[in-house]
C-alpha cells in the first residue's frame, strides 16, 4: 500500500487523537475508582468505621496493652471504657481516638487499675518508662519480670539507644536485677 506524505500525517493525527482519547478515558475512570473506594468519600465516615479504625489502632500497637478496652461509637462521638495500667496508656488511648477524621469527640471512661501481680506491675512499669523517653520511644521492647528481675528482649538501633534503655531500666522502682538480651541493628 503506497500513501502519500499527506496520507499519512492524516494517518498519524487520527491515531494521536485516538489515543489522546483513550488516556483521558482511562485517566477518568481511575479518578472516578479512586473517589468510590474511599471512606471519605461523598457521605464521610461512619460510626462502625470510625470504630473499626480506633479499635484496630489500639490493639495493632504492641508497645500498650488495650484487651480490656472496649470501643463505641456514636454520633462520631467515640467512647472509650474499660481498664489500663498506666496512665500513660490512658492518655495514649484517648489521643489516638481524637486523632481519627470525623470524630466529633472522645468520652473517656477508662480506668488506670494496678494489677494483682506485682511481676504483671513491674513489666508495664517498665514499658511505660521506655514508651515515654523520647529516645526510646519508636523501639518495641519485649519486657519480661520475675521476682524483680526484669529481662529485656528486642533490637535497637545503635549502642546509645541500647545504654539509654539499661539506664532506665536501673532508675525504676522495684527492678533488682536487669537482663539485657537487647540485640543492636
Amino acid at each position: 500500500m503506497n500513501l502519500t506524505s499527506k496520507e499519512e500525517r492524516a494517518m498519524g493525527k487520527t491515531f494521536m487523537r485516538s489515543l489522546m482519547v483513550s488516556l483521558m478515558v482511562i485517566i477518568g475512570a481511575v479518578s472516578f475508582a479512586s473517589a468510590a473506594v474511599t471512606p471519605f468519600a461523598r457521605r464521610g465516615v461512619s460510626d462502625r468505621w470510625v470504630t473499626w479504625r480506633v479499635d484496630a489502632l489500639l490493639h495493632d500497637d504492641n508497645r500498650y496493652d488495650y484487651r480490656e478496652v472496649r470501643v463505641k461509637t456514636k454520633d462520631k462521638v467515640v467512647t472509650l471504657k474499660g481498664s489500663v495500667m498506666t496512665d500513660y496508656e490512658k492518655a495514649h488511648a484517648v489521643l489516638v481516638a481524637g486523632d481519627i477524621p470525623g470524630v466529633k469527640a472522645v468520652t473517656d471512661e477508662i480506668i488506670v487499675a494496678e494489677p494483682v501481680d506485682p511481676d504483671i506491675a513491674l513489666m508495664k512499669r517498665v514499658r511505660s518508662e521506655i514508651v515515654q523517653d523520647p529516645l526510646l520511644k519508636i523501639i518495641a521492647l519485649d519486657v519480661d519480670a520475675k521476682d524483680g528481675a526484669v529481662t529485656l528482649y528486642g533490637i535497637v538501633r545503635d549502642s546509645e539507644q541500647k545504654e539509654r534503655v539499661d539506664e532506665l531500666v536501673h532508675g525504676i522502682p522495684g527492678v533488682k536485677a536487669l537482663a539485657d538480651e537487647i540485640l543492636l541493628e
